[in-house]
């Protein structure tokens, strides 16, 4: 397979559909952890960072804050402040 044909090709409601049609039973049998690892190295490497404990309790609290706040489940939760983070990164790409 020429993964960069397949790249090229592939639109933005061929993604929709296959997002849709994957049931939530399949996502949780991957290891997404492992598979984003593998792409992104420094998700394995930043948990030995000196004092990344500090900020792990800063963004746990800004979880349970946002959570108890707005009253969303834990993963709208996650997927709200993940947006908000994404946002910033393109803000400062």
């Amino acid at each position: 397979m020429n993964i960069k044909k397949v790249i090229n090709e592939i639109k933005e409601e061929d993604i929709n559909k296959v997002i849709n049609e994957i049931k939530e039973e399949d996502i949780n049998k991957v290891n997404w952890s492992k598979i984003w690892n593998q792409k992104y190295p420094i998700l394995n490497a930043y948990q030995s960072m000196e004092n990344i404990e500090n900020y792990q309790n800063k963004i746990r609290e800004l979880y349970i804050a946002f959570k108890e706040e707005y009253k969303t489940s834990n993963q709208d939760t996650v997927l709200i402040l993940k947006d908000i983070l994404y946002q910033e990164y393109l803000k400062n790409k």
